[in-house]
């Protein structure tokens, strides 16, 4: 079982490699000078622990950020009449990136955990989903000359899209300040949170915000003569019961006829309870430890909602929902299931004076595309449709 907190989802991640990337596209810093198009660096980013506050972070603080800075404000002296010296301010930039980026990392992304995520940097405005499912085919015996293989094929004939949005969000501090303040840390803490609340509403917000009838849902087992955790394994078991007989939509098969992942999502308050008796380990009555078999289930997510989460911002109160105490979900992930599909990852932009951004401001942006109405409790007919049960935890 995978643990996906924040500290031993990043243990489960140690030593793979990512690409952290900055891109700018029309930055003209003055009369002409620009950025690099792309600047890339591949790093190990999980350390097993938290980066923020960690002796590997000060030290690229120290042995990174900062001689950066000193190197830019000399090239802005010795570049006294032109600006900014790009030169200069191109690994700034890229390295405070980096860090952003590592900060992110170090707060769970669970998206993962139900949404199947493709890289396609050459898309367009949208996607075919049939494009993103492995194809079907057969073998077939040659039996003589002129014999031809057969093809594969798409699985699905209905053409679905996916549609490839912008999203972004920025900050309005000077760049100079940036490049000299000590509050470096709390800008990149801040995108980091960002980025965080917004990866995990992807998964968050359509499973919490869904209606859940009978059929995709499972009251609290009222057993007589049963201990409070016999009564919630049995309650678990009987909701891993029924997503198996849930049906995607697309392909119209049930999720134990698929290739299949579960992940079960708690909030933190009922986590202490639950994940317990998920591994088996259950009090009966009078107090005596009964150890049962585990639950099948593979991924154990424990989320009560978002860093910003009820946070009041420019008018509106931020909405970043976690899972509610009293309830949980179960999910299936599937190849045929839900799926994210990422054109430009979080990308951090420098664009003085563009149409987009005024003034010497920066921003993070990113584009990508969500499929989830299969995932999503419907019921057509006699079919329930779906691939997530909601759980009453008493």
């Amino acid at each position: 079982m995978i643990i996906r907190n924040n500290e031993n989802h990043l243990k489960s991640l140690a030593g793979r490699p990512y690409e952290a990337r900055i891109y700018n596209r029309s930055a003209a810093l003055v009369a002409g000078e620009t950025l690099p198009v792309q600047v890339s660096h591949r790093v190990n980013a999980a350390r097993g622990g938290r980066y923020a506050n960690s002796v590997d972070r000060t030290r690229f603080l120290e042995n990174i950020l900062l001689p950066l800075r000193h190197r830019v404000r000399n090239g802005m002296q010795r570049n006294a009449a032109t600006g900014y010296d790009a030169a200069t301010l191109s690994p700034f930039i890229a390295e405070t990136m980096l860090d952003i980026q590592r900060l992110a990392d170090d707060m769970a992304d669970h998206s993962e955990t139900l949404y199947n995520i493709t890289s396609r940097p050459e898309a367009g405005p949208e996607v075919k989903l049939r494009d993103l499912l492995p194809f079907i085919g057969k073998a077939k015996e040659f039996g003589g000359t002129g014999d031809l293989p057969p093809l594969m094929e798409h699985r699905l004939g209905v053409v679905e899209e996916v549609m490839i949005k912008l999203y972004g969000f920025g900050d309005k501090s000077m760049l100079r300040e940036v490049i000299w303040s000590p509050n470096y840390d709390q800008v990149a803490a801040s995108a980091a949170r960002i980025i965080a609340d917004e990866r995990n509403a992807l998964l968050f917000k359509p499973m919490t915000g869904s209606t859940y009838d009978a059929s995709h849902s499972v009251p609290f087992d009222t057993t007589a003569g049963l201990s409070p955790d016999e009564r919630l394994y049995l309650t678990i078991k009987a909701a891993w019961k029924k997503l198996l007989g849930l049906k995607n939509p697309l392909t119209a098969k049930l999720i134990q006829d698929s290739d299949f992942e579960t992940t079960l999502y708690v909030s933190k308050a009922d986590s202490i309870d639950v994940q317990p008796v998920v591994e088996g380990e259950l009090a009966g009555v009078g107090g005596t430890r009964i150890i049962a078999k585990a639950l099948p289930i593979d991924n154990f997510v424990e989320y009560t909602g978002g860093l910003n989460h009820g946070v009041e911002y420019q008018g509106e109160t931020l909405s970043y929902p976690g899972v509610p105490e009293g309830v949980a979900y179960l999910a299936a992930k599937a190849v045929d299931g839900a799926q994210l599909v990422k054109k430009i990852d979080w990308n951090m932009e420098i664009d003085p004076g563009s149409s987009q951004v005024k003034g010497e401001e920066r921003y993070w942006w990113t584009a990508f595309g969500v499929y989830n109405e299969n995932v999503l409790p419907a019921t057509q007919g006699n079919d329930y449709l779906g691939a997530i049960i909601k759980i009453a935890l008493a």
